[in-house]
Formats: structure tokens, sequence, C-alpha cells
């Protein structure tokens, strides 16, 4: 490792004009550039983007040894992040020209995540809150808006894609264009000016989606088996876990699902708006098991407000949370670390349905809806011209979606009965007994 901190204030005053400029070296690529004028000069030579550079960092003796060592100290941390301390003195500089408060990127972006919450979830607030870190560390000068060019956000997207976070990085570039067309609402930016994430977009690597883990066909019946079989998994676990399997919701919807939500004489479950992803108000056929599941489970839980209500006395809903039915498949074993058990997860049962119903041939838009997806070409095909249109309709192939309901209901309990049959045999007769943790948390 190269020596550093070799210059002492003697030597640097000692250093005299020559015919030709030279260098003084400090260690760790900074270095006193003495001129045949006599000027002394601090620079930090460092490598970025495979290239060697130079920052002028100041003139001695204005800027001193110290300082000098402490610049460079500051730089390095950029060039940590991954940011060209180059490219950030001179954000600053257009920073330094901002006049008006608020114009600054930065408060700008806290503006416009102020302006969503209690709007948005708070799994989204918190995703976005995430987000912004990257623009807070790349924008960290806080640079007036208006002087936001196009080539300022494709160095920024350079910089996310050198961060290998494909996925993230595609929601930052989102955030970042949304916070311009804020600065534009509120008359801070002009409505002239094209959004400088435009161009930029082009340039993010390409973010290939892959879908949450998920069962297959042939592992319902071992799967129906391990989860029926063990005790030490909970009965609202399992409660959770089948009608989660069966009814193919988000995670957000069942577990704040309400019993004034379920109605037993139209056989509907009703999702309001604010626990869908498109928020909209969506209604879910049930099928006879899930009838009959959710009557099972009423028999418990029916005197409090959530069908699956909270076990911790801390619980910041009243509900219980999704990681316990990913529990339970922990317990069972899907969780990608025992062998012929393959990795799932809650959400992957929305894969699941989606393959069986296609393997099976069903109508592919009657399958979208049960699972309450959009599909904005498919509904216009179907005779809706707007998705307002469709989103005023709660019941639209309401029956088509029973049907489909009963169908898939029936095909998922001809595996669970193989499994119940085999547990039969082997003289394990109950499954939902252990209710120990609830009893618990409710002194019943």
């Amino acid at each position: 490792m190269a020596e550093s901190n070799k210059l002492t204030q003697k030597k640097i005053d000692a250093a005299k004009p020559l015919d030709k400029a030279y260098k003084l070296y400090d260690g760790g690529g900074l270095f006193l550039f003495v001129h045949p004028n006599g000027g002394k000069y601090w620079r930090l030579k460092y490598r970025f983007g495979g290239k060697e550079k130079t920052l002028a960092i100041g003139v001695y003796p204005l800027v001193t040894l110290k300082a000098a060592r402490e610049s460079a100290f500051e730089a390095k941390k950029l060039l940590h992040d991954g940011l060209d301390p180059s490219a950030q003195k001179q954000s600053v500089k257009k920073a330094a020209k901002m006049v008006v408060k608020g114009q600054g990127i930065l408060d700008l972006a806290e503006a416009w995540y102020d302006s969503r919450v209690g709007k948005k979830s708070r799994n989204t607030l918190l995703g976005d809150s995430q987000s912004l870190v990257y623009i807070r560390t790349f924008f960290k000068s806080n640079m007036d808006i208006n002087e936001l060019t196009a080539r300022d956000m494709a160095d920024f997207v350079e910089w996310l894609n050198a961060k290998d976070v494909p996925a993230r990085a595609d929601r930052v570039l989102q955030i970042a264009a949304a916070i311009w067309d804020y600065a534009v609402s509120k008359g801070i930016a002009s409505s002239e000016r094209r959004n400088p994430t435009d161009t930029a977009k082009a340039l993010l690597t390409r973010y290939v989606s892959t879908p949450e883990p998920h069962l297959s066909v042939d592992d319902l019946p071992l799967f129906f088996y391990s989860l029926l079989k063990d005790d030490k998994i909970t009965a609202m676990s399992k409660y959770l876990v089948l009608l989660t399997a069966l009814l193919a919701p988000r995670n957000r919807s069942i577990v704040t699902a309400r019993w004034s939500q379920v109605d037993f004489e139209r056989r509907i479950l009703f999702m309001p708006a604010e626990s869908m992803k498109m928020k909209n108000d969506f209604l879910m056929p049930l099928s006879d098991w899930a009838v009959s599941l959710l009557t099972e489970l009423k028999a418990v839980t029916g005197s409090h407000e959530f069908v699956f209500p909270a076990m911790r006395h801390d619980s910041q809903t009243g509900a219980v949370g999704i990681k316990l039915g990913h529990q339970a498949l922990k317990r069972c074993g899907f969780d990608g670390r025992h062998k012929g058990k393959p990795n799932t997860t809650m959400h992957g049962f929305r894969h699941l349905m989606t393959n069986i119903c296609a393997v099976n041939g069903k109508d592919i838009l009657t399958t979208d809806l049960a699972l309450g997806h959009v599909s904005k070409a498919a509904l216009q095909k179907a005779g809706f011209d707007s998705l307002p249109h469709y989103l005023t309709a709660q019941d639209f192939h309401l029956e088509e979606r029973r049907e489909l309901a009963q169908w898939y209901s029936d095909y998922l309990r001809w595996y669970y009965d193989q499994a119940v049959a085999q547990l039969h045999d082997e003289g394990v007769t109950d499954f939902f007994s252990n209710w120990k943790l609830f009893y618990q948390r409710w002194g019943v």
C-alpha cells in the first residue's frame, strides 16, 4: 500500500517554482501541483469508470494541508458510493445558483413524498422511501430542478445500473419522473420543458421479472399432507393457507378481510378498494369448500372484527400478517431447503391457479378477472370501452367466475382428499385442533 501523509507544512513552504511544473505527492492520489509562476494547487488523482481523472481541490495556502486531506477523504467516500467527485463538484456549483427555497430536487422529493402520505398504503410508502435513498445519494447537492438536464439523468441512470438493482432502479427513475411532474404541477418547473427522465429510460438495464416461487400440480398431494399432519402449525395458519390456496387473493386482501365482508347467503367475499392493487371494489365468489372453511373458522373467530384476528398484543392493524402463512409453509418444508419439496410463497398460489386454469383450457379473461387482474385489451374486446367503465362493474363476469371458483376448488379438493385419506390410514384424524396461541391471546 502506498504511503500516505508524506507532505509536511515545511516541505510545502520550501517548494520553489522551477522552469517546469512539478508535483509533490502526499499519497493516496493527493498531490500539490507547483506551477512555474509560483502558484501551488491541490489536486486528487483517481479512477472512475475505468478512466484516470483529476479533481481540483483548491489553491494553497487558502486550502491548507489539513483541509486538502479532508477534501480528498470526502472525495473517496463519494467514489465508494459509486459517484464521480468531479461531477458532484459541478452539481454543487449548479446548486449554488439556486435562489428560491423549495426548488432543490431533494426539497421537491420530500414534498412529493409527503403529498402521498395518507393516500398510499404503508408498504407503498416504505418502498418509495427506500427508492428515494438513491436520489438523495446521487443528488446530495440538492441542485435546482430547473438546472436538471437529460445529461444529468443519463449519468444518474449509469450510476443506478452500476448498482445492479434493475427492479429498484426502474422504480427510482419512475419516482424521479414523478418528482419533475410534481414540480411542474406546482409551477416550479416549466411545462414547456420535456421531462429530463424521458430519454434516460432507454439506458436502464432491462429488468426481467421472475415469478414468485410456487407449487406445481404434482406437489399438491405432499403439500396438503405436510400441512395437515404437522400439529405444531396452528389451526389459524392452516385455515389461512387453505383459503389462500382456494381463493388465490392478494396477500393484503386475505389477511385484512373482515367478517362484515363475508356474505354467506350470496356466497361472496367483498374486497374493498383499499385492499386491491387496482384500487377498485371487487367481489370474489366462494366455492362450497371455501364456505365450509369459513363457517368452521367463524365458530372460533366470528366474535372478532377480522376473519384472522391478530395473536399479538402489539399488532398495528388488529389482524394477522401474511408472515403467519409464510411461517406455515416453511414449517411444512416448502422453503426450498428440503429435498422433494420446492420453495413456495403465499403469493405463489396465484401463479398456481393461473397455470392450472391455463393447462385445463379455462377462459383467460375469466381467470384474469378471478385474480383481480385488469387486461385493458381483453376488457375492450369484451365490450368494455374504458377502464373506469370496468371499475364500476363489481360483478362483471361474476357467474363465470363463480363457476370457475367451484371448478378450481373441486380440482384442489381432489388432491386434498388424497392427503386426508393417507393421514386417516396413519391414524391421524384431527387437523385443526391447535388453537393454543389464539386462546392465550384472547383469553378464551
